[in-house]
């Protein structure tokens, strides 16, 4: 990644978490939190991508698969592991069949 991509990755990221702090509906913050979390892992940062998707699994469980899904790569699977242990109950499917 080039640093110009990096730049855009870091300024999208920012602009995603000030909008999920500004949204009222549960559903459409999970959204953009998953969004978030996807942009983080881009940028290599499982911490935060860790943060942003397990409070999206947490205010939208029954949205786990669409939280979850298409995450690739060594660290996406660190963070899935990760997101498994805490998950709410019913996002655990999900998130086992996204390790698969």
């Amino acid at each position: 990644m080039t640093p110009a991509e990096s730049a855009s990755l870091q300024q999208r990221a920012e602009a995603l978490e000030k909008q999920a702090h500004s949204l009222a509906d549960p559903r459409e913050e999970a959204r953009v939190l998953s969004e978030l979390g996807r942009v983080r892992l881009s940028l290599g940062d499982g911490e935060q991508a860790l943060l942003a998707l397990a409070r999206a699994l947490f205010l939208a469980p029954d949205n786990a698969a669409t939280i979850v899904n298409g995450l690739r790569g060594a660290l996406a699977r660190e963070v899935l592991e990760e997101l498994k242990v805490d998950a709410p109950a019913a996002a655990r499917s999900a998130i086992e069949r996204a390790l698969e």
